[in-house]
């Protein structure tokens, strides 16, 4: 049976989008500070954007949520006694990677859309790996390895910046 009318937007990027705003509320009601800190930071940027511009897309909500935990994570991390909250803050930013993993990023002039988004979504499982396994890390109260970890992320960071972030 075919629909009687034709969606507009694609199913996966509306999902995705709901996610990233309806997560964003329930992190912060979860009464985490590092989740409340997560919501906060997307809200904050999202806020901080004058009247004639733009909104920001859900996949650089997302990102903003990952970049939010980043900071986060890397203070906690510091202090032992912070343990559940910084294994909370890997929670929360691997939810981020899976709505990331959901959007498609637009592809750079003269790079093949489909290929590009699916390096996107290799790389942000490499991400979430490295979330897991720092996750893993912080709850086994391995210290040298959450740090070593979170450095890998710092890398994955920094490489994906460079391969995936398109200029305005």
């Amino acid at each position: 049976m075919k629909p009687i009318v034709k969606p507009v937007v694609k199913p996966v990027a509306l999902v995705a989008a709901c996610l990233v705003v309806f997560g964003l509320s329930l992190f912060a009601q979860r009464g985490g500070a590092a989740g409340a800190q997560a919501a906060a930071g997307a809200q904050a940027a999202a806020g901080a954007q004058g009247a004639g511009e733009e909104e920001e897309s859900p996949l650089g909500q997302a990102m903003d949520g990952l970049q939010s935990g980043m900071r986060a994570i890397g203070r906690l991390l510091a202090d032992p006694d912070k343990k559940d909250e910084a294994s909370s803050t890997a929670r929360e930013m691997q939810n981020y990677v899976l709505i990331a993993m959901q959007l498609e990023p637009a592809a750079p002039d003269g790079v093949e859309a489909g290929r590009h988004q699916l390096d996107f979504r290799m790389e942000m499982h490499a991400v979430l790996g490295e979330l897991l396994a720092l996750e893993l890390a912080v709850r086994e109260g391995d210290a040298e390895g959450a740090k070593t970890r979170f450095s890998t992320l710092n890398g994955l960071k920094k490489a994906g910046h460079d391969r995936f972030r398109v200029d305005d």
